[in-house]
């Protein structure tokens, strides 16, 4: 893999030590670290037991890592990728479970919908309103904080008495419980240390000081390489608890005895033009160059402030259509909303102006987003076609397949044939035929069980996961003007062929050949929260945060929007936001 690095990139890949990395967006980042990683692999001796971890900030990132190794031959079994909270999971939990009172009995993590539905119900019998927030974050010692309200403390509380009589966690709990394992049995983390002979950190901006910790009880004993990748300017969760540190913070926190500094300046995404703008919001003055090869296509910003949010949709359709007149797939399209809402409201205005063309927006899909569930592994495999493009990720899925069996009660044998044995039941699962989605995913997982000889019905744990799944979907078709058509769902889960609309903070990572970046709007970006009673530098910071990361996903061709008439509640129109600085 080396021989395709940058001399910047192959600096750090060869490089025997701690290290902070900062990575423009576009400078072949991902490259790098997987480089790192077969390249560290390689080079171990061949009777060294130590694994290689990565650890992520989105699964999305995990599986771009893992299909790189792939593509690239990098078969190694002490190789780890996933986010902190899989890390969390399948190295401290699992095999700590006893030394925490939370896990020791038996333990399942809350889905999405289940999670809704208990605060809702909660908020509803404390008297508060079902559009306010229900934080159930624990602090270290496992407290609320104490200066919440009376009505939300009690429900909150209330919320932790459920779980913990149901024997559930959810995922901010996953990190708590790890975090006191950790911090209770200071030999665990001294065993990692041992385990682990390189930890690489990707994001590392976007770290909570809670993740800092967890990962400290590793690094603190000198005897693991650590790797922390990221870009400070791109450091847009700091609203939700993320803490930027510089390479003396990273030293003390990690115990680490000294972390040597690299960056990577050029960019192999964007044109200069793009380049040019995102600049304007750098604090890290770090001078970006385009590396992209000669192109044809003349690269353009834009920007509007004077189109009405009735007519947005239609406005962003113009752009799609035109864009894909000159030759640009739906898929190299983004469109960027501040908020979930704004994406979901402006998805459904886009299919109705683009109804030939498919949309993949909030609201579009039966199935959550970020809906975790035992058989959504199965899923994912079933809606995957077999093919040489896609072998590798096939397998990983099927491993993961096995590992929810087993979560989930069944007994399978731990090896690489029962791999083969879920692809091959996967496969023979018949497809769907003129089916609604709950009798279709019913049928399969029937199908797919006794094509493995696993009797469903005696485990209670994937019947009630399968009852959350059906009903979280169920839920959704009941609010949304959607398909009930099992096969449109598998199109859903597997197709990329769509325009997509998301917020600003989920396109993190993402690059597109267009970008469509709108609400524009002082109360949108920034939101309100880092306004009212915030400093200016504070607003000014989080704003340009987010349009440096809108403004660098894009290749060719970015588009900026601050449409007119959306009103705050007391009836004041929105104004543009004032950090564009457009035209200086």
């Amino acid at each position: 893999m080396l021989n395709s690095l940058s001399a910047e990139q192959a600096k750090v890949v060869e490089f025997r030590g701690n290290a902070l990395l900062t990575a423009c967006p576009g400078s072949g980042k991902t490259r790098t670290v997987a480089a790192k990683i077969a390249h560290h692999a390689g080079s171990r001796s061949k009777s060294s037991r130590r694994w290689v971890l990565a650890i992520t900030h989105t699964k999305v990132a995990a599986e771009e890592i893992l299909e790189r190794l792939d593509k690239s031959g990098v078969d190694d079994p002490r190789i780890w990728v996933g986010t902190i909270h899989s890390f969390c999971m399948d190295w401290i939990i699992k095999p700590y479970s006893g030394s925490h009172h939370r896990v020791s009995s038996g333990f399942r993590i809350i889905n999405e919908f289940e999670q809704a539905v208990l605060k809702d119900e909660l908020k509803k019998d404390a008297g508060i309103s079902i559009w306010d927030e229900l934080p159930t974050k624990l602090g270290g010692d496992f407290a609320l904080p104490a200066d919440m309200p009376a009505a939300v403390r009690n429900a909150a509380l209330a919320y932790h008495r459920e779980l913990e009589a149901k024997k559930l966690i959810d995922f901010d709990l996953i990190l708590s419980i790890a975090s006191s394992i950790l911090a209770d049995n200071i030999s665990i983390g001294s065993r990692l240390a041992s385990v682990f002979e390189l930890l690489i950190v990707d994001e590392y901006q976007d770290l909570s000081q809670e993740q800092y910790d967890i990962i400290s009880h590793v690094t603190r004993h000198r005897r693991t390489q650590a790797l922390l990748v990221g870009d400070v300017d791109q450091a847009i969760y700091t609203t939700l608890g993320a803490v930027v540190k510089n390479s003396t913070e990273l030293e003390e926190q990690l115990g680490l005895s000294k972390i040597s500094e690299f960056s990577l300046s050029g960019c192999y995404r964007s044109t200069q033009t793009i380049i040019d703008f995102y600049k304007r919001f750098q604090d890290n003055k770090i001078d970006i160059k385009s590396r992209r090869s000669p192109s044809p296509i003349i690269s353009q910003v834009t920007y509007s402030n004077d189109v009405s949010l009735a007519d947005l949709g239609g406005y962003v359709a113009e752009f799609v259509r035109q864009h894909m007149l000159d030759g640009v797939a739906p898929r190299e399209i983004v469109v960027l909303a501040p908020l979930w809402h704004d994406a979901a409201r402006l998805g459904r205005a886009l299919q109705q102006s683009l109804p030939s063309i498919r949309v993949d927006s909030p609201n579009s899909s039966p199935l959550p987003k970020s809906f975790e569930n035992g058989w959504q592994s199965f899923l994912r495999l079933r809606s995957t076609p077999p093919g040489t493009d896609t072998y590798s990720r096939r397998r990983r899925m099927a491993a993961s397949v096995l590992e929810d069996l087993r979560a989930m009660g069944f007994e399978i044998d731990e090896n690489d044939g029962s791999i083969r044995r879920v692809l091959i039941a996967a496969n023979e699962v018949g497809h769907p035929a003129n089916e609604q989605i709950d009798k279709y995913i019913s049928r399969s997982v029937t199908e797919f069980c006794g094509r493995l000889g696993l009797d469903m019905s005696a485990q209670a744990e994937a019947v009630t996961e399968l009852s959350a799944l059906i009903d979280a979907i169920n839920s959704r078709l009941a609010r949304l003007d959607i398909s009930n058509d099992a096969a449109q769902l598998r199109v859903d889960m597997y197709s990329k062929e769509a325009v997509r609309v998301t917020t600003y903070h989920s396109t993190k990572g993402e690059e597109y050949d267009v970008v469509v970046a709108t609400g524009l709007l002082e109360g949108k970006v920034p939101h309100w929260d880092n306004i009212i009673d915030r400093t200016a530098e504070h607003s000014a910071y989080v704003a340009r945060r987010l349009l440096y990361v809108a403004s660098s996903r894009a290749r060719f061709h970015l588009h900026l929007v601050s449409e007119v008439g959306h009103r705050t509640k007391r009836g004041s129109p929105y104004k543009p936001t004032r950090y564009i600085s457009w035209g200086s």
